[in-house]
């Protein structure tokens, strides 16, 4: 997830990693009057037209892939002669934020610093962690081939209200991370996603509940993947979460096994909802914080 707040920045990342201001990442872009450049971001369609200003402009040029920040710095010395490196740094770590945010900076050798980043190793090859930016090409690569075609070792669910559409296009992931609206989290095996879970984050104070978005993951690491992202979520949401509900469809083999799972970690039987999917019944489950 995007970070609410500079303050919560990884510095010790960011001084590792490389960013990149890249026409790649646009798909319009204009300069104007006065040193301003008007873009579009290719990553995050919604949010429109983004303005530059002449200084930031300055410095997303020097966003090559190749420049640590430092080094970053050191060439806008020779540009903005008058400004001491401390004030520089600190205006080049705001416009990185900002312009990371709006997808206009990727990274090289790294990971974002302005997104959080959790993780629980299972075992010597076996990872969970929250997805970030860089996974979501393999992610929606890893959804559409299961979606279609699940192996028998996988648990699938797709929550009822949700379409399989919206987990198929890589730059909606995107604008659900840049919204806060739903989490992704990620089970990878040396490097390569072999499980997901998704959840729904409210983004509105009165709707204080989270809820299962999708499910593809081995049935072996259900458990490891529950009790990582009920351990984590509360920080994770951008409003307080009361808890995390899951839609299991009654007699329903996938959601069935999944339930289970559940039971035995935390979660408990709240309804049975009749007829809520038409002529299918729907059981609550939920891990109440």
């Amino acid at each position: 997830m995007y970070i609410k707040d500079l303050n919560d920045a990884n510095l010790k990342l960011l001084e590792r990693s490389k960013p990149l201001f890249s026409n790649e990442n646009l798909t319009y872009f204009r300069k104007e009057k006065n040193g301003y450049v008007t873009c579009w971001s290719k990553n995050h369609p919604m949010l429109n037209e983004i303005i530059v200003n002449p200084i930031a402009y300055e410095f997303l040029k020097l966003c090559d892939g190749e420049r640590y920040p430092e080094d970053v710095v050191t060439e806008a010395l020779k540009i903005f002669k008058n400004v001491d490196r401390d004030t520089l740094k600190k205006d080049f770590i705001d416009i990185l934020f900002k312009f990371s945010t709006a997808g206009l900076v990727t990274w090289r050798e790294g990971k974002n610093p302005y997104m959080k980043n959790y993780t629980r190793t299972i075992s010597e090859d076996l990872v969970i962690e929250n997805a970030d930016e860089n996974d979501l090409l393999e992610l929606k690569e890893f959804v559409i081939e299961n979606m279609d075609n699940c192996k028998e070792e996988l648990s699938l669910y797709l929550n009822p209200n949700r379409m399989e559409e919206e987990y198929k296009d890589e730059v909606l992931y995107r604008e659900k991370l840049f919204l806060f609206s739903e989490e992704f989290f990620v089970l990878s095996k040396n490097g390569i996603i072999k499980g997901v879970l998704s959840i729904l984050i409210p983004t509105r104070q009165k709707i204080p509940v989270s809820t299962f978005g999708l499910v593809i993951m081995p049935h072996e690491n259900m458990g490891h993947m529950i009790d990582f992202v009920s351990n984590i979520l509360l920080d994770i949401a951008v409003t307080d979460i009361s808890k995390i509900k899951f839609l299991s469809i009654v007699d329903d083999m996938q959601s069935e096994k999944i339930k289970l799972e559940l039971l035995t970690n935390n979660f408990e039987s709240e309804a049975i909802l009749k007829n809520e999917l038409g002529k299918r019944d729907v059981e609550v489950l939920s891990y109440i914080f």
